[in-house]
């Protein structure tokens, strides 16, 4: 059984680690319910200013863990799509997470681990990183892993991966728009660390604000948009400043 470590600093970052390196962070179900759990605390904690989720060891995470996948031949789809459905909730409730989510990528990221990438705010990764949806090469279709990877990747860009199952470098991953910056290996601490430093000196209010503007405004046209914006404005006018000395909602 996977574990996952929780660790809280003083500057209101809380560090999530995939800690199973011996099976390269591969994600079992409790790791998953963990992983859950740990971010709806967060999302509630008001001491909780942003979630970084990193990998223990030399890789991020490889997806599924390899025995609950043969297993599934085993089980009835009733018992088979119950288990979809809590992993559906799950990429719901990381997609929803209300605060910056920020993932720090060494080695791979395959599968379910591409998907926390695609539906992090900000993903940060070494030059050494390797990114696929390796599902195709085991008979089925990621389903899940893809469409949360495709809130990061165009459809088009990502159907290579998708149908060959063709692993990509970070240079690749930060072209297709899944990775923000690559740094070298050697210095994913001390960037990520750097990057929750910023983060964390910001108004989490206003960063809240964004994100939801972000979630609800895609795909609308401009008056529905627009409207969005004068509401989400006038919901935080009044508001106690946050920690930056700004208001927390948002402004003209």
């Amino acid at each position: 059984m996977g574990d996952l470590r929780v660790e809280r600093r003083a500057n209101g970052a809380m560090v999530l680690t995939l800690d199973s390196p011996a099976v390269r962070n591969a994600l079992d179900l409790p790791m998953i319910r963990a992983l859950a759990a740990a971010l709806d605390t967060a999302a509630g904690d008001p001491d909780c200013r942003m979630v970084m989720l990193r990998g223990a060891g030399e890789d991020f995470c490889t997806g599924r863990n390899v025995n609950e996948i043969k297993a599934f031949g085993t089980r009835s789809r009733d018992q088979v799509a119950e288990e979809m459905a809590f992993l559906r909730d799950v990429m719901l409730a990381v997609e929803r997470f209300p605060k910056p989510l920020v993932v720090a990528v060494d080695g791979y990221a395959l599968g379910l681990g591409m998907a926390l990438v695609g539906l992090a705010d900000i993903a940060l990764a070494t030059e050494r990183a390797s990114f696929g949806l390796p599902e195709i090469r085991l008979g089925f279709a990621p389903s899940l892993a893809a469409v949360a990877a495709l809130r990061a990747v165009d459809g088009r860009l990502a159907m290579p991966m998708l149908l060959t199952g063709e692993r990509i470098d970070a240079a690749a991953a930060k072209d297709l728009g899944l990775v923000h910056r690559v740094v070298p290996a050697g210095e994913l601490a001390a960037e990520s660390d750097a990057l929750s430093e910023r983060l964390t000196a910001l108004s989490t209010d206003a960063q809240i604000v964004c994100k939801r503007l972000v979630r609800e405004a895609a795909g609308q046209d401009f008056a529905t948009s627009t409207a969005l914006a004068v509401e989400v404005a006038l919901a935080g006018f009044g508001k106690a400043p946050g920690s930056d000395g700004k208001t927390a909602g948002g402004s003209a």
